[in-house]
């Protein structure tokens, strides 16, 4: 039977990134008021030609 000797890059990001202190963000926090606004155009943007 073989076994998984490494971790994907992906894996390994997320184990680097909880050990300095990231947590991952369920889908009902990313609804939250900071992380819902993250991708609208500024203002500034809208009106410029």
């Amino acid at each position: 039977m073989a076994k998984k000797i490494r971790l994907t890059q992906e894996e390994d990001m997320i184990r680097i990134l909880k050990k300095e202190g990231f947590k991952e963000l369920d889908s009902k926090e990313m609804k939250k008021e900071p992380y819902k606004s993250i991708g609208k155009l500024p203002t500034c943007f809208k009106n410029s030609k």
